[in-house]
């Protein structure tokens, strides 16, 4: 999605002699010499009165290999103008260190498309690709203030390479993200809080100083009807309205964009004798209790049974993967509920069992089993938005984006990678001043 990086390479057409005792795989020779130069990363563009930034010349070898094994020297280098005049003959001159020369300039440029850096070493010469200092940096700007810290994934690309999941963090209606063009193909920025539900807006960066506006809007409300059949109705009602208060407050402080909205309880207990145990069904599980007890339309259902079985075996609860139903266990609900209610209903917006490595380990997940927690990635909540068929996506309006389709751990260009973080887990947003929607 993203164009690849502009990469010159000059190498000296030269024989190379070979003893009998040399390797006949060029691969397994170890060859010391020079032969050409590589700009690893170049000069990148950036904003005017800030220091050109970092970057990396690698010596190749006769394979145009990164010569790593070659012995130390000094590389030099010419600073050059947008007309290919030397500005700088002598800009930098760096030690060569198993192969490569760091340059990290002490420098700024006026504003002006072209520049461009000549490497020198050992009879070599290599011109990096052209960079370009701006007047200003690429600008998000929030339509509406956020008392909250915001966080932002952005997508783009310079002229050394495309960048991912670039993160940044601020409680300012504006944010500058550097200097990003996208050579003409559609990125994407990712907006998080705690008082709003997360956004991705498309963006197709240009050469020049680019704003993008970005809307505020609040969390989504979830509705619920919770159908107590066992357990006692005013009990349910205790319960599961407590867990569900608890489930809100760790959304919030997860900056899930999602809240607990209306809330109402049926009272199903007449049924107990019939579905005090709720038993996995093949196909539809949720059909035969649907139609025995009720299911309403455009909301989250709750079955609060008197036990939850499995292939025979008991279970705290069970979710529809990808729905908006879920049954647990009255005592399940009264020892953790909130654990409980937001594990199964995380199966609703799409969300697999986690594994404790890979991520995980140090932060136990709210989706992984086994343990009390309501830990949530970014990762995660940009699936529960913004992937594939998850009820949560049906509720959202406005939304321009199109389809996104996300493997279910791994990064890809149109989506973090699961454990992705923007705040660690011992960072979670503030409190609420008022207590949260039941």
């Amino acid at each position: 999605m993203m164009r690849s990086s502009n990469r010159w390479v000059a190498v000296a057409l030269t024989a190379v002699p070979c003893l009998a005792a040399c390797s006949s795989s060029p691969s397994d020779a170890r060859v010391t010499e020079a032969a050409g130069l590589m700009f690893l990363d170049g000069p990148a563009d950036h904003v005017a009165g800030s220091p050109l930034p970092e970057f990396r010349v690698w010596v190749l070898d006769p394979f145009d290999r990164r010569a790593t094994g070659i012995p130390g020297g000094r590389m030099s280098f010419e600073l050059l103008g947008p007309d290919g005049s030397v500005l700088d003959p002598s800009f930098a001159t760096v030690n060569v260190s198993f192969g490569q020369a760091i340059v990290s300039p002490d420098v700024t440029l006026p504003a002006d498309d072209g520049y461009a850096i000549r490497a020198r070493f050992e009879g070599f010469t290599e011109v990096s690709p052209p960079f370009s200092v701006v007047e200003a940096p690429d600008r998000l700007v929030f339509m509406q203030s956020s008392s909250e810290e915001i966080g932002v994934l952005a997508d783009g690309a310079n002229n050394v390479q495309s960048l991912f999941d670039n993160v940044y963090k601020t409680t300012s209606s504006t944010l500058d993200v550097g200097v990003f063009d996208s050579g003409g193909l559609r990125q994407s920025v990712a907006v998080f809080g705690p008082d709003r539900r997360p956004e991705l807006l498309p963006i197709t960066w240009t050469p020049g100083v680019d704003t993008l506006m970005v809307p505020v809007r609040a969390p989504i409300e979830l509705p619920f009807t919770v159908w107590v059949i066992s357990g006692g109705y005013a009990a349910g009602q205790t319960s599961v309205g407590d867990a569900l208060a608890a489930v809100d407050a760790a959304w919030r402080a997860e900056r899930a964009g999602i809240s607990v909205g209306d809330v109402e309880f049926m009272d199903a207990t007449a049924h107990a004798d019939g579905w005090s145990t709720f038993a996995l069904q093949l196909g539809a599980p949720f059909q035969p209790i649907a139609d025995a007890i009720g299911r309403a339309a455009g909301r989250f259902n709750i079955y609060v049974v008197e036990e939850v079985s499995i292939d025979e075996s008991l279970v705290d609860g069970f979710a529809e993967n990808l729905g908006t139903a879920i049954a647990v266990a009255a005592a399940s609900v009264h020892g953790d509920g909130v654990h409980v209610l937001g594990h199964q209903l995380g199966h609703n917006f799409g969300l697999q069992h986690v594994p404790e490595v890979s991520g995980f380990l140090t932060d136990p997940n709210t989706m992984a089993e086994g343990v009390a927690s309501t830990l949530l990635t970014e990762g995660q909540i940009f699936r529960i938005h913004f992937a594939g068929p998850s009820p949560v996506r049906a509720l959202r309006d406005g939304d321009t984006f199109g389809d996104v389709v996300c493997e279910a751990f791994d990064a890809t260009t149109h989506c973090p990678g699961l454990p992705f973080r923007i705040w660690e887990e011992s960072d979670p947003a503030p409190a609420p001043d008022a207590t949260p929607r039941r």
